[in-house]
């Protein structure tokens, strides 16, 4: 057997799970950011307004109205420029916020035609209009930051057992192979005679 060839046992299994841990990690890491960034830019997408507003709108695009968590739901009316009700939005429940406010949405409209929609509420409270919270992104988040923990963690496993099985081989081949391992000593020379 060859000896020098010993060293290579479990190089493989390193470099796999080298492999493994760089592309789970780096995978992971860049689908959370763009999933959970793009849920947590429906708020840098939103305007909030006091009483009523105007929101450009193209058609099919939809809309969200969010209150501030804790405080009265106001009842708003939603009309285009000229003088169409838009159809209801999705049915679909958002909450999104910063570190120090928190919004619920409560309504939601679909723009039938690209124009400008008047939203008029009947309460003082601030109203924040904007884009329903994308659940394919935060389902690419979620999913992402599970690739790389459990990615990771195989990765890092199959680079243990690399390092454990190219650590033996060197051991072994340090002892030689085809040549007799440290063991016990010989015994005392006997010799066989008929006579005996």
């Amino acid at each position: 057997m060859n000896t020098a060839q010993q060293p290579q046992r479990g190089k493989k299994t390193l470099i796999a799970g080298v492999i493994v841990l760089g592309v789970c990690l780096l995978g992971g890491i860049i689908a959370a950011v763009v999933g959970l960034g793009g849920a947590v830019g429906t708020l840098a997408k939103s305007q909030a307004f006091s009483g009523s507003a105007q929101v450009n709108a193209e058609a099919g695009e939809v809309f969200q109205l969010y209150a501030l968590e804790g405080s009265a739901i106001p009842n708003c009316e939603v009309i285009g420029a000229d003088g169409t009700i838009p159809g209801p939005g999705t049915s679909q429940t958002s909450t999104i916020g910063d570190n120090n406010e928190s919004w619920a949405s409560f309504d939601s409209f679909l723009a039938d035609s690209t124009q400008i929609y008047l939203i008029s509420c009947d309460s003082s409270d601030p109203v924040l209009v904007g884009p329903p919270l994308s659940i394919g992104g935060i389902f690419a988040g979620v999913g992402g930051i599970l690739l790389a923990v459990f990615g990771g963690l195989i990765g890092v496993i199959l680079i243990i057992v690399g390092l454990v099985k190219r650590s033996r081989s060197r051991t072994r081949s340090d002892w030689g192979y085809g040549q007799p391992s440290p063991g016990y000593p010989p015994g005392p020379a006997t010799t066989w005679s008929p006579n005996r």
